[in-house]
């Protein structure tokens, strides 16, 4: 609420690096670092759980989006959630797949790259 602080600078800042999930047969990857104060942008390398954080030289605390986004059209809400975690403690992939989208969302996000595409070959 307003009265407790909505506004507020957070306690703490979030790290510079985020992490976000991405789908393997799209990017080759599972996990990619985003540095979003010089926008640098890596997909890391990595077979099954252990995606190799190393590539973006990075030792620091990482935020990780969990995407909770559900519905449809103009009933589709917004809801990241962002966990601060240390990829050298933390299992960074398991929190990143928590909440894979349905199969309803991965196939929306797959008709509507195909009409992207066939709009930009026209």
């Amino acid at each position: 609420s307003l009265r407790d602080g909505w506004g507020r600078a957070p306690s703490s800042p979030l790290p510079s690096m985020w992490a976000l999930a991405l789908q393997k047969e799209h990017w080759g990857s599972r996990v990619a670092l985003l540095n979003v104060e010089d926008l640098a942008f890596w997909a890391l390398p990595g077979a099954g759980a252990a995606p190799d954080f190393s590539v973006a030289e990075w030792t620091g605390a990482v935020a990780a989006v969990s995407d909770r986004t559900r519905g449809v059209g103009k009933d589709r809400m917004l809801h990241w959630e962002i966990a601060v975690l240390d990829p050298q403690c933390d299992d960074m992939l398991a929190e990143l797949e928590a909440h894979e989208p349905s199969t309803q969302q991965r196939s929306l996000a797959q008709e509507l790259s195909a009409r992207l595409a066939r709009r930009q070959a026209d």
